[in-house]
C-alpha cells in the first residue's frame, strides 16, 4: 500500500466517511425505519427524528430528486440547531440544482461563513470546490480564481518546503527536464490537487503561462511522490530512472519497446531483430546504435524515467486509480503547454511525447500529437 505519510494523509477523510456510513446504516436498521416511512412522514413524525436520520434523508431525498422533500429534512435541521452548515450546503446543492444559482451562492456561503462548526472539517473543501464551480458556470472568472487560490493557499501554508522549493523545482524543469525534476523533489499533496490542475489550466487559457506552470508543477510532483511511494513499498530497491543510460540498464526491454514504437512511425515494418525462441533483443548495444540512425532525434529524447513509471502505474490497480484522481495525462499536457507558451520547447516536446506514447493517454496522446506535429498556444476556455 502507499506509505502511511502518503496514504492515511491522502484518504483519512474517506475512511471517516466509511466508518460514518457504517455507524448510521446500523443505526437507521436500529430504528426500525424504512425510508417509504420517513418520506411520507408527516410534521410530527418529522419533529421527532433524530437530527443525524434528517440529514440522511434530507441527502435521500436530494438523490431521489425530491427536492422538495429535501429541503423540508434540511430546513428542520437549521430551525433545530440554529447552525447547521451541512444542511446550508445541501439546501445550496437544491437550488443549484433548480437553476436559483444566485441562491444556491447564498447558501454555499452561508455554509462557509459557519465552516468552524462542520462535523468534518475538510468539507469545507468540498463546498468550496463546488461554489467554485459555480462561479466558473456563471462566468465569475474572478471569484472562481479566488476561492481555487484559497483552497490551493491552504495546503501550500502546511507545505512550506514545497512552496520554498517550488521556484528551483520549476527551474530544474525548465533547464534540464521533467525527469530531473522528479529526482530531486518530492512533495505530497491532497485536497489541493484539482484547484491547482484547475488554476494552472485557467492561468494558461488566458495567457498567464508563467502562472500556469507554477500551479501544474504541484500535482506532477505530488502524483509521482505517491506513485513511486508505493512501488518502493512494494520493491525497496526501486529507484526512480532519470537517465537514458539508467533506464537502458536496468529497464532494456521498454527501452527498445519504446524506440521501437517511435521508429514505427517512420517505417511501420520496423521491428528489432529478437530471439525466435526467448524474444530476447539480440545484440543490444549494435542495435541500440543503429535506432539512433533511425530516429528523428537522438534517442534520449524518447526515453524518460516518467514514461516508464507511467507504464508501471498503470499496472497497479492502485496506482490505476491515482491516474484517475490526478487526471496526470491532462495535467502533464497542459504543463507541456505552458513551459512552450513561456519559450521552453524542448521539454515541453519532451513531456507531449511521453503523453502520446503512453498507450492510456487517450484523448490526450492525440491531442500531445498534434502539438508535436504543429505546436499552437490554445485561446478560449473551452477545456478546463
Amino acid at each position: 500500500m502507499f506509505s502511511k505519510r502518503s496514504f492515511y494523509r491522502r484518504d483519512r477523510k474517506t475512511l471517516v466517511l466509511v466508518f460514518l456510513i457504517f455507524f448510521l446504516t446500523v443505526l437507521l436498521y436500529s430504528q426500525d425505519v424504512s425510508d417509504d416511512d420517513i418520506i411520507t412522514a408527516g410534521v410530527s413524525e418529522i419533529d421527532d427524528m433524530e437530527s443525524w436520520l434528517l440529514f440522511e434523508k434530507g441527502v435521500f431525498s436530494y438523490d431521489g430528486r425530491r427536492y422538495g422533500e429535501s429541503l423540508n429534512f434540511f430546513n428542520k435541521l437549521i430551525e433545530r440547531h440554529g447552525v447547521y452548515p451541512e444542511a446550508e450546503y445541501w439546501i445550496g446543492r437544491v437550488f443549484e440544482q433548480e437553476g436559483e444559482y444566485i441562491l444556491a451562492e447564498k447558501q454555499y456561503l452561508k455554509a462557509l461563513e459557519a465552516e468552524k462548526t462542520l462535523h468534518i472539517p475538510d468539507e469545507k473543501y468540498e463546498i468550496q470546490y463546488r461554489l467554485a464551480n459555480l462561479y466558473k458556470n456563471l462566468e465569475n472568472y474572478d471569484s472562481y480564481k479566488q476561492i481555487l487560490n484559497s483552497i490551493a493557499m491552504d495546503e501550500l501554508e502546511v507545505n512550506q518546503l514545497a512552496l520554498a522549493n517550488e521556484t528551483s523545482a520549476i527551474n530544474t524543469l525548465k533547464r534540464h527536464g521533467i525527469d530531473r525534476m522528479l529526482l530531486l523533489f518530492r512533495h505530497e499533496f491532497s485536497y489541493s490537487i484539482e484547484s491547482m490542475n484547475q488554476l494552472g489550466i485557467y492561468y494558461y487559457k488566458t495567457g498567464d503561462y508563467r502562472g500556469a506552470t507554477s500551479k501544474l508543477v504541484y500535482p506532477v510532483l505530488s502524483f509521482f511522490s505517491l506513485a513511486v511511494d508505493y512501488l518502493r513499498d512494494l520493491d525497496p530497491e526501486f529507484t526512480f530512472p532519470d537517465t537514458a543510460k539508467a533506464l537502458l540498464d536496468n529497464h532494456p526491454d521498454y527501452v527498445f519497446a519504446a524506440l521501437e514504437k517511435v521508429i514505427q512511425r517512420r517505417s511501420e515494418s520496423f521491428q528489432f531483430v529478437r530471439d525466435l525462441e526467448t524474444m530476447e533483443i539480440r545484440n543490444k548495444s549494435e542495435q541500440y546504435d543503429y535506432a539512433q540512425t533511425q530516429l528523428p532525434e537522438k534517442a534520449e529524447f524518447y526515453l524518460s524515467g516518467a514514461s516508464f513509471c507511467l507504464g508501471l502505474f498503470y499496472s497497479e490497480p492502485v496506482l490505476r486509480q491515482l491516474i484517475e484522481e490526478y487526471n496526470i495525462y491532462r495535467t502533464l499536457y497542459y504543463l507541456a503547454a505552458s513551459l512552450y507558451a513561456e519559450g521552453y520547447s524542448e521539454t515541453a516536446f519532451k513531456i507531449w511525447e511521453i503523453v502520446y506514447n503512453d498507450g492510456n493517454s487517450q484523448m490526450w496522446g492525440r491531442m500531445a500529437y498534434e502539438q508535436l506535429l504543429n505546436p499552437e498556444i490554445e485561446i478560449g476556455l473551452t477545456i478546463f
